[in-house]
């Protein structure tokens, strides 16, 4: 298969400007010596970000190869994939120290460029198991390995943006449910999950020297239990179900900001002041209460 992404309106077109008016001696106009300095102005204008115009379209080619078969009178479902992703033309912005010249801008003279940078090549394989050894029991599995290896093409891309691709996803995932049908309309079921550590692409900051290496999603295990009971009332159905999550530990599974120590205590770059992002996963519970009728 094949797919592309059309570069936004402001892929194309992103021109951020900042003006300031500046005053002098409480809020007075500036005087004309000053705004000889600035160009014969009174306002300051600083250009961040622009875009030449001239971004393609991105592009992902995938493969997959599967395997599906039914064993066990089937009883057991077996479910295997071999994939492989091709990305190209991933737009980015220019990092600090490759900015482009922008000769309106009376401040700084530069700005980040929107431009095609990356190119990345994913490969992977998944395994599902699905197995029903009686009409009251049901187990499901499944596993993925991911690897992503990323290039640039364009000298001015941000080393940072670049090996924050390899690590985009998560390089192992695993999950385990059983289930299991009581009389009377009753289910139980237990789930198991492992995800290592990935970092998201909004990621601001990065590991310092001597810092805890992190990503801004946490690896974590998890383990669920929810019990459900139906009931039936003629054409109605009511079903009461109760979940308990996240038995194990707690984690973030996402954080903008990096860590500063052991503590997982995060703060905004360069500042010393909390700036906790996270989307912290702790123990809890749900109920829900469904009812169906015609």
């Amino acid at each position: 298969s094949k797919a592309t992404r059309t570069p936004t309106l402001y892929d194309q077109n992103a021109y951020n400007v900042i003006q300031t008016t500046l005053t002098e001696n409480g809020g007075q106009p500036l005087s004309a010596p000053l705004q000889a300095l600035l160009g014969g102005t009174d306002v300051m204008t600083s250009v961040s970000l622009i875009s030449n115009g001239n971004i393609k379209s991105e592009e992902i080619k995938s493969i997959e190869l599967g395997y599906i078969s039914r064993l066990l009178n089937s009883k057991l479902t077996l479910d295997i994939k071999l994939f492989k992703d091709n990305t190209d033309n991933l737009i980015g912005e220019t990092g600090s120290g490759s900015e482009a010249s922008v000769p309106e801008d009376n401040v700084g003279g530069e700005a980040d460029e929107v431009l095609n940078m990356f190119k990345t090549e994913t490969e992977g394989a998944e395994i599902a198991i699905d197995y029903k050894p009686t009409r009251d029991y049901r187990i499901y599995s499944h596993y993925t390995y991911i690897d992503i290896s990323s290039e640039s093409f364009e000298t001015r891309s941000n080393p940072r943006d670049l090996r924050r691709l390899t690590v985009s996803a998560p390089k192992k995932t695993f999950g385990l449910t059983l289930i299991k049908h009581w009389p009377e309309n009753f289910d139980i079921s237990t789930s198991f999950y492992y995800v290592s550590d990935m970092d998201w692409l909004d990621r601001t900051g990065s590991t310092q020297p001597g810092a805890p290496a992190d990503r801004s999603a946490q690896p974590y295990k998890k383990m669920d239990i929810k019990a459900s009971k139906a009931y039936k009332f003629g054409n109605e159905r009511l079903k009461v179900s109760l979940s308990l999550l996240n038995l194990l530990e707690d984690y973030f599974d996402y954080n903008r900001t990096r860590y500063t120590d052991s503590t997982l205590t995060t703060v905004a770059p360069n500042s010393t002041t909390l700036n906790s992002h996270g989307s912290l996963q702790d123990m809890r519970a749900y109920m829900e209460i469904n009812l169906e009728f015609n």
